[in-house]
């Protein structure tokens, strides 16, 4: 190195070590500074395991939308977890990983593989937060045992096994069948809440979408999973009101507080509460309640977003689709 560049020095395996940390820590200062300013956030996490080794690891990554309505995607932490692995175990580490980074009460959900050790986990989480909702993704897997090709004099015999299994390839694929049918009814039998509200934000599908699919899905149980939806889609709107009140009128309160500051101590002595003011604190709490459901259904009535261009005659959808960017320039909404 020093050869191609003169003026290189060398540094030393502590110092490098310092200065990495140093970088994270800063790095680490700043996101934690960022995610003050978000609302919610998506938790996944999952086991990593190198090959050739016993140690396991858990990442942590937290997904979030920013004030510039893009969605973000961060490493939140990656760190060694001691076995035996269970749920105390996987609950305690990601429990301590929101908490470091100060989001223990901004979690919307959690996802997770299906190990049975993360059932518990969210349990333990599930009685902490009060807010958390388990989505399970739909992992088919059939495992089918491996036939023995090592002995060069045994392939006649395995041929004969296979030329015979082929007249019952109907047992065979009915038994794989089951077992998918039986993996799916696991994972999808009941509404999927998560994808249903996602659906239902995404202004191309709305409460549609769901109307033209659930009846295939559910069947008789239609109207039961439709209604679970919607009042899942207003519980949240309602719980997302009142935080942006919350936070509304502590706004309001530091400009009043800012306001007092500026005032002469004497003209403190003589501010009253009026009755125009009572009235202006009333009609912005009845303003806030009528706002409730208004908005919402408003947007829910309103019809699809056709994002289609015509080609040939022939409508191509548009692919690029951002709705986020939707949602950015209908913030209003």
């Amino acid at each position: 190195m020093k050869t191609t560049t003169p003026h290189w020095q060398k540094i030393s395996r502590a110092t490098a070590k310092n200065d990495c940390t140093s970088t994270y820590q800063a790095q680490k200062k700043k996101l934690k500074t960022s995610l003050k300013h978000v609302g919610r956030l998506s938790i996944t996490t999952d086991l990593w395991k190198a090959p050739g080794q016993r140690i396991q690891y858990m990442v942590v990554t937290g997904h979030y939308v920013d004030e510039f309505w893009k969605l973000r995607k961060r490493v939140l932490s990656f760190c060694n977890v001691p076995p035996p692995h269970n749920g105390v175990i996987i609950s305690d580490a990601l429990y301590k990983c929101l908490v470091d980074w100060e989001i223990e009460n901004k979690v919307a959900t959690i996802t997770i593989n299906n190990a049975s050790y993360n059932d518990v986990a969210l349990k333990i989480l599930k009685s902490t937060f009060h807010l958390l909702k388990k989505k399970l993704p739909l992992d088919v897997e059939i495992v089918i045992e491996e036939t023995n090709l090592r002995l060069p004099t045994r392939w006649n015999l395995t041929f004969l096994l296979l030329f015979a299994d082929m007249e019952f390839k109907d047992v065979f694929l009915s038994s794989m069948a089951a077992r998918m049918k039986a993996k799916f009814d696991k994972y999808w039998g009941e509404c999927n809440l998560v994808m249903a509200l996602g659906a239902a934000l995404d202004p191309r599908y709305k409460l549609v979408l769901i109307g033209f699919c659930f009846p295939e899905i559910y069947g008789d149980k239609l109207d039961q999973n439709i209604a679970k939806v919607r009042n899942s889609l207003y519980d949240l709107y309602d719980e997302y009101v009142v935080m942006h009140s919350q936070a509304y009128n502590e706004q309001l309160s530091q400009q009043s507080s800012t306001k007092v500051c500026s005032l002469s101590s004497a003209s403190l002595g003589k501010r009253v509460i009026t009755g125009k003011s009572k009235y202006e604190s009333f009609v912005r709490k009845a303003d806030t309640i009528q706002l409730v459901n208004f908005d919402l259904d408003i947007y829910l009535e309103e019809s699809v977003y056709i994002c289609a261009s015509q080609a040939q005659g022939e409508e191509v959808l548009d692919s690029n689709f951002d709705a986020l960017e939707w949602w950015k320039a209908n913030i209003l909404k």
